[in-house]
């Protein structure tokens, strides 16, 4: 639930994160609070530029848009959501 907040937080200031992962995933020192890490590879959208393109991010947890190079918005993310959801809950990757 907090890393569906984290990533709530991030699209509502209307930036794309690009590069959702495990690993970009953790905690605070505190053990309970949830932190998105590397905002390397986020952009933000504008009126002038409403979505994104290009292969960013890492292969296995990129949406299907994304890896086709094709243009993407802040769904994108959502997909790469679901794999990292899928990863803690299983402990594995779905594929």
């Amino acid at each position: 639930l907090q890393l569906a907040s984290a990533l709530e937080y991030v699209h509502s200031r209307n930036v794309i994160y690009r590069d959702l992962k495990s690993s970009n995933v953790g905690f605070a020192a505190d053990g309970t609070t949830l932190q998105l890490f590397d905002f390397g590879l986020c952009v933000e959208l504008t009126p002038t530029r409403p979505v994104a393109d290009g292969i960013i991010g890492t292969l296995r947890y990129m949406a299907p848009e994304v890896c086709l190079n094709q243009q993407y918005g802040l769904e994108a993310d959502i997909y790469s959501f679901g794999i990292v959801a899928w990863e803690i809950w299983t402990t594995n990757l779905p594929y």
